[in-house]
């Protein structure tokens, strides 16, 4: 039985929906909901009785006689009260309007406790998915495998560097350090661009989202002008001498340009664009490449050091920290549950309209599967699991009952923790709509909902979607704002087989020869190797790595 405890201020309009939703949405836990309307009454039920969660209002008065104070923060206060006690409840914060920064760092320092917003257009859904990764979380984890510490990674000189562009475009914020270099790196500025280099960058970019997929088509201009974003982004960066020449700095002081660490932080509107491909200082002029595409590695940072980004999304500052797979700030894991979906299936889906306004059409994934199995045989291999600590490796596959397809797949990602989910399968984001979708097999193609996805992940601390334009628009943008903390996707449609030769890369890239696995580096390796083998092929650009509350 699932027994909460609710704390609002008398005539609240959201307690009696917090009551319904706890007992419509979460009825196979049999809660039973205690209701009170101030901290006195509040204080004296939880000396009687042991709740599992307690639910309060942050302007909450002190008992029946004193009026509600909205400046004295009360709830947090009884949530302050609580931290640290023996079977204390897991607290839920509510709080009207925006979540300010303080409020947001007072509330991360307890444990335990999380935030979530009153208005009415976010709550339910935000709501739903805080109790359900509390529940998720009281769920025991698959066997397969103790508790394991992750190795120290071996004394390098390390530079990290973090450019923001701005909502405006016109701005952006240039933020660096290092560790174990002579000399600490440290430089925080903001800097300005002329806005039409963004514009120029935008214009390109909506060009290459629309190149068809045949390579005899392509040619390769798009290489070309994946160069010219690259020179504009360089530009973009280079506006301030000063952050240039920090950047610059800081690649050379390290001991390997690979241990060079950039992320760009972008928001909703650009974040498909193409930032990756940032121009190497050192990128020979055009006319001086040798190479029958007209690229080489050197010329690309992202082929010489790892680049990723991370999505500016409203609301994400509200939850606790959920850190990517193999984080630099976890020194110990769990061992690393792994769950492979082969979601291959084809055909019209009959509610969804194209571009064009004409049913969408899936064609047919010919190697899904056989990604699938292959990854699923590498992961489970004794030698890997022993060494990296990999602990239950599943898959939800076709069964000759596709129209159980999605309730399979819920109870799989519900029944346990997952750490690393693989997902093959098509993916389509609605621009009309607002709305993106993975598609699973069914009597007819399911389309599932990308927020719906998302809150199934529950502890999921990475997404790898195998899948077309998986990282195009607003895709992306909504797994984050779901607070998966890191994904690869791709921004672009690829054949499928060069879609599962990067995974194979990437996969024995992650759990290679690295005393310790790190996503940015396999992705970057696996990015380069694909360069190698197929340069004037989109399969090396396409790929996007995103990870949320890293470094």
């Amino acid at each position: 039985m699932l027994q909460v405890l609710i704390v609002f201020p008398p005539r609240s309009e959201s307690q009696k929906l917090i009551e319904d939703l706890i007992y419509d949405d979460f009825a196979a836990e049999e809660p039973l909901v205690t209701t009170v309307s101030n901290v006195a009454e509040a204080r004296r039920h939880l000396t009687d009785k042991r709740f599992d969660i307690l639910i309060t209002h942050l302007d909450i008065p002190a008992d029946r006689t004193t009026p509600n104070d909205e400046s004295q923060d009360l709830g947090l206060d009884l949530a302050r009260s609580l931290a640290g006690e023996a079977n204390a409840p897991y607290a839920i914060l509510m709080t009207t309007g925006a979540i300010q920064p303080d409020l947001n760092a007072a509330v991360r320092r307890l444990d335990r406790c999380e935030l979530v917003s009153d208005d009415p257009k976010i709550m339910y859904d935000d709501m739903i998915d805080t109790i359900g990764r509390y529940l998720q979380a009281c769920r025991p984890a698959p066997t397969g495998g103790a508790v394991v510490k992750a190795p120290p990674e071996p004394e390098k000189a390390v530079g990290y560097v973090e450019i923001t562009i701005e909502n405006d475009r016109r701005h952006g914020r240039f933020r660096s350090y290092s560790k174990g270099t002579k000399h600490p790196i440290v430089a925080d500025k903001p800097f300005e661009y002329k806005g039409e280099l963004m514009d120029d960058v935008l214009a390109i970019a909506a060009w290459l989202d629309d190149v068809p997929d045949n390579a005899a088509q392509r040619g390769q201009k798009w290489v070309n002008m994946l160069q010219v974003i690259g020179r504009k982004v360089r530009d973009i960066v280079a506006s301030d001498a000063d952050v240039y020449s920090c950047l610059q700095q800081l690649a050379s002081e390290v001991d390997d340009i690979e241990n060079l660490r950039l992320r760009f932080v972008v928001d909703r509107s650009i974040h498909s664009v193409p930032f990756e491909s940032l121009l190497h200082w050192e990128a020979r002029r055009s006319g001086q490449a040798e190479s029958k595409t007209g690229v080489e590695a050197a010329d690309f940072l992202m082929l010489c050091a790892p680049v990723y980004r991370t999505i500016k999304a409203e609301r994400l500052q509200m939850t606790r920290a959920r850190y990517p797979l193999f984080s630099d700030d976890q020194p110990e894991y769990q061992p690393v549950n792994c769950l492979i979906i082969d979601a291959a299936t084809s055909g019209a889906v009959l509610d969804i309209k194209d571009e064009q306004g004409r049913t969408l059409e899936l064609a047919e994934i010919k190697h899904g599967s056989h990604e699938c199995t292959q990854l699923r045989d590498f992961l489970a291999r004794p030698d890997i699991k022993e060494k990296f600590g990999l602990g239950e490796v599943d898959m939800v596959a076709r069964n000759g009952n596709d129209e159980k397809f999605v309730d399979q797949l819920e109870t799989k990602l519900g029944a346990a923790r997952w750490d690393l989910v693989h997902f093959c399968g098509h993916s389509y984001y609605d621009d009309a709509a607002k709305e993106g979708y993975v598609f699973v097999p069914g009597k007819f193609v399911t389309p599932l909902p990308i927020r719906k996805f998302a809150k199934m992940l529950h502890d999921v601390r990475f997404l790898y979607l195998s899948s077309c334009q998986s990282s195009e628009r607003g895709f992306v943008y909504e797994l984050a704002r779901h607070q998966v903390p890191a994904i690869l996707g791709f921004r672009w449609s690829l054949p499928d087989d060069r879609a599962e030769d990067f995974a194979s890369e990437f996969y024995h890239r992650l759990f290679g020869s690295q005393e310790r696995p790190r996503l940015d580096y396999a992705f970057f390796k696996a990015q380069t190797a694909m360069f190698e083998r197929c340069r004037g092929e989109r399969i090396w650009a396409a790929p996007m790595l995103v990870m949320q509350n890293v470094h």
